[in-house]
């Protein structure tokens, strides 16, 4: 899936959560490991929580990058 087609489904699916933090987790281009670590990172570091979490998680899911 492209990168505009995940971000596109994951805000249609999560409307009400912040579009930034999905559409800058989407241009991650590491490999799933460095992609992997950063999500943790960042989900600590931005205090990600609940639909807000699932959504970055998905969009990176959907892209096949974690």
């Amino acid at each position: 899936m492209t990168t505009t087609e995940a971000i596109k489904t994951v805000k249609e699916k999560f409307p009400h959560v912040r579009p930034i933090p999905i559409e800058n987790v989407a241009c991650w281009e590491g490999s799933k490991m460095e992609n992997y670590q950063n999500l943790k990172l960042d989900t600590r570091l931005y205090q990600w929580k609940g639909d807000l979490l699932k959504a970055v998680t998905l969009v990176l899911k959907l892209q096949n990058k974690i």
